[in-house]
């Protein structure tokens, strides 16, 4: 009789990493058999319920927290006690894996005037206790291990970055690199110098063209004032360097442009006025005596004046008197200046002789002349004899015919035509046989 020694079997366990882990990280689990023989079975169990394959080794990264796991294995020796035999239990420490994310916010804001503070403050989640923080300009390290940073000395186009790490035991995506934000600095604003090719316009006529240079930012809109009066702003001038407009009343026509650059101040840029002239208006009216006129200036929003008197000569004053060397008409022209501006007015004046001294010494006097119809004769150095008027219009047609052989030496003949049309009448005085002829106008 042959009796075999009797094995007993036994099997332990340990983990790969062991004590705490984290969630989603693969643990290893080996199996140590004793007295398994040359190819024992190996069968994995967690919580009881078997998982894995026949091996001496299980890997799993999906465990929980307080988890057990064990192995039962299986000796193929004939002589075995304790067989199969169960391994010791491993109860897991899991604790859950924490995403670590930064994400960061620059006040006052992205766009700022330059040489402005910008702090820029880091907001972590899962960074532990005492994340470290990590700063970058354009890639370059800046500023402490500090959630937040500050700077004064950004410029145009700078990129700022933070890296945080954090402390906790279990995360993922750590270290956690934030958002980038992009700084734009605006250059201090420059409101800019106006000026103009024109300093002086006519009511009623273009400012000309006025020009915004050297400005820095962008232009949010003119402004004008007239005397001194309150700022309006000028619709639809936002972004424009250059404005004109046509006056419409006479004063001193300012403007100023408003100018800001990003986020800085706003500034004002200098002032251009432009003085606009009222418009004179040209008129005058005139007393006839012959061959003397004396004209009266009636003009309006004037400073000086030029007058022609259609026999070559001129004046300057205000009101001049002409002395006419001949009847005829003439036409007067009267040029009325205000600075640059200026109007003409011309009106015709007509010059005839109101005495008569070739008709045998007799001297005949019509007045007043042009006249409204009614006028007076008078007479000197008349003699015994017949003195005849007749009074003709521009047809020839004889209107009116007086004997005025009766007047004697300085009186008076009163003539009254009537109703009749404004005009140039032919008045004929006969004295015996000869005649001489003169007009008289009617107005």
């Amino acid at each position: 009789m042959t009796v075999n020694t009797s094995y007993p079997v036994s099997v332990s366990i340990d983990a790969l990493p062991s004590g705490l882990v984290c969630s989603g990280v693969p643990v290893t689990f080996t199996a140590t058999a004793v007295n398994g023989g040359t190819a024992p079975v190996y069968q994995w169990m967690v919580n009881g319920l078997a998982v894995g394959s026949n091996s001496s080794t299980y890997t799993s990264s999906s465990l929980s927290n307080s988890d057990v796991v064990t192995c039962e294995v299986t000796s193929d020796l004939t002589c075995a006690s304790g067989n199969p035999a169960a391994s010791n239990a491993i109860a897991m420490a899991v604790t859950q894996t924490l995403p670590v994310s930064v994400v960061i916010a620059a006040s006052p804001g992205t766009t700022i005037c330059e040489g402005t503070e910008i702090t820029f403050t880091a907001t972590g989640s899962n960074g532990g206790t005492s994340p470290v923080y990590e700063w970058t300009i354009n890639g370059s390290a800046a500023g402490t291990n500090s959630p937040t940073f500050s700077s004064m000395s950004l410029v145009n186009g700078d990129v700022v970055n933070c890296t945080m790490t954090s402390d906790e035991v279990c995360t993922s995506g750590n270290p956690a690199t934030s958002n980038n934000i992009a700084i734009v600095v605006a250059p201090y604003t420059v409101a800019g110098t106006m000026s103009s090719m024109e300093t002086e316009v006519c009511e009623g006529e273009s400012t000309g063209t006025i020009i915004l240079s050297g400005f820095v930012g962008d232009i949010l809109y003119w402004e004008r004032r007239i005397d001194g009066g309150i700022w309006t702003i000028i619709p639809g001038t936002a972004g424009f360097g250059t404005y004109s407009e046509i006056t419409t009343a006479s004063g001193v026509w300012e403007y100023r442009a408003v100018v800001q650059s990003g986020s800085c101040s706003v500034d004002t840029s200098s002032l251009i006025g432009i003085n606009v002239l009222a418009t004179p208006v040209a008129s005058f009216t005139y007393d006839l005596y012959d061959p003397t006129v004396d004209f009266i200036n009636t003009s309006l929003n004037a400073t000086s004046y030029s007058w022609t008197f259609g026999d070559g000569g001129t004046s300057t004053d205000v009101n001049p008197s002409h002395t006419y060397g001949s009847d005829n008409s003439f036409t007067v022209t009267l040029t009325a200046y205000n600075g640059i501006c200026q109007n003409v007015y011309s009106t015709t004046v007509d010059i005839v002789a109101s005495s008569i001294v070739e008709l045998d010494n007799i001297s005949i006097s019509m007045y007043p002349n042009p006249s409204d119809g009614a006028f007076d004769i008078a007479l000197s150095g008349i003699n015994n004899g017949t003195l005849q008027m007749d009074v003709f219009d521009v047809t020839g047609r004889l209107i009116r015919n007086e004997n005025l052989s009766s007047m004697n030496n300085g009186s008076v003949y009163h003539v009254d035509l009537g109703e009749v049309n404004a005009g140039v009448y032919t008045v004929r005085f006969t004295y015996n046989e000869n005649s001489i002829t003169r007009m008289m106008v009617v107005e």
